[in-house]
């Protein structure tokens, strides 16, 4: 934990207005957060490998059917093993999915009990002229939205990263051995799509950060003024009208915020959709171009392009989504 937390009424320096520098002690501070949970992380890891390779069984059950179902000439055997196959890939991807979750869960909610225990410890060391100078609103706010956030981190950021990099690596791997020419054709759409998804996402990153500021003013104000000291200091100088007036102005701003949010998500939404669209159309392009000259078949192309190469767009995406993020 830091040595101190605030250096102002509003602790507006420890307290997040400015940006942290991602450094070396840092990060081996972080690191240190996940060593008592290590062997839970191992297992964790081990998890999202495999549900990394089983999630690639319906690109390949999905090539087997429509191969066999073209030529349908050995009758239903082969056709139930494909389906069983199948089956039981989606029953043990489930169940791993679920040990998975706990694991990642234990793991932050770990990490979150030692801040919390941690926080509260050095708070009660703090002088009592720290907490006149504090806003209480404040002081909750962080233990209850930052250290909480801390879960969001483990599962979405560390986890999330870790599963995208296996994800992109067995994926690419599978596509090759599939069709080369059509992994080739993907990997050059790949920055068609993620360098444009790149700014947008910055800009929703943005959007939301000043809509969680607006909620937190909000919020802090609410609390300050709707507590006994507030609303006695509010009735004893008559500050009804002014006071009805900031909440109002707070209230505006929280209002605008969350719509320019949804506007960007919705562009944001909008572009997603004219690439899901534009990117496979030009691969089945090609994939057709390879059917009618006999480099390859229908389930390959089918298989690649409908299933694969959306898996790979969306690990590579969430990646670039981890770095923003991060950032």
């Amino acid at each position: 934990m830091p040595d101190r937390f605030c250096v102002g009424p509003s602790m507006a320096v420890d307290w997040g207005d400015e940006q942290p520098q991602i450094t070396r002690v840092m990060l081996r501070r972080v690191f240190d957060y996940f060593l008592p949970h290590w062997r839970r992380g191992l297992l964790a890891l081990v998890m999202i490998a495999v549900t990394a390779g089983l999630s690639l069984v319906p690109a390949i059950i999905t090539k087997g059917l429509i191969d066999y179902l073209a030529h349908a000439d050995r009758g239903m055997p082969p056709l139930v093993r494909l389906v069983s196959v199948g089956v039981a890939a989606a029953i043990g991807l489930g169940l791993i999915g679920v040990v998975q979750s706990y694991l990642t869960t234990a793991i932050s909610e770990g990490i979150m009990y030692h801040l919390r225990e941690q926080l509260f410890d050095r708070l009660l060391a703090q002088s009592v002229g720290f907490f006149t100078n504090s806003r209480s609103g404040d002081l909750l706010s962080r233990m209850n939205n930052d250290v909480g956030g801390i879960e969001d981190v483990v599962s979405d950021t560390v986890f999330g990263f870790i599963s995208s990099i296996i994800v992109v690596i067995t994926t690419l791997a599978l596509m090759l051995s599939l069709s080369w020419q059509l992994t080739l054709a993907a990997l050059a759409l790949m920055p068609v799509v993620l360098i444009p998804s790149r700014f947008v996402g910055r800009a929703t990153y943005r959007a939301r950060k000043r809509t969680q500021e607006k909620l937190s003013a909000m919020s802090v104000y609410m609390q300050e003024i709707l507590g006994i000291s507030g609303i006695l200091l509010v009735k004893a100088f008559t500050k009804e009208r002014s006071e009805r007036q900031r909440f109002r102005n707070l209230n505006t701003d929280v209002y605008r915020a969350h719509i320019r949010q949804a506007m960007i998500d919705r562009a944001f939404e909008l572009f997603g959709n004219v690439m899901m669209a534009l990117g496979p159309a030009l691969l089945l392009l090609l994939g057709g171009y390879l059917v009618v000259t006999g480099r390859s078949t229908v389930g390959t192309v089918i298989s690649v392009v409908t299933i694969l190469a959306g898996r790979l767009a969306g690990s590579a995406g969430r990646l670039g989504s981890t770095y923003v993020n991060i950032r």
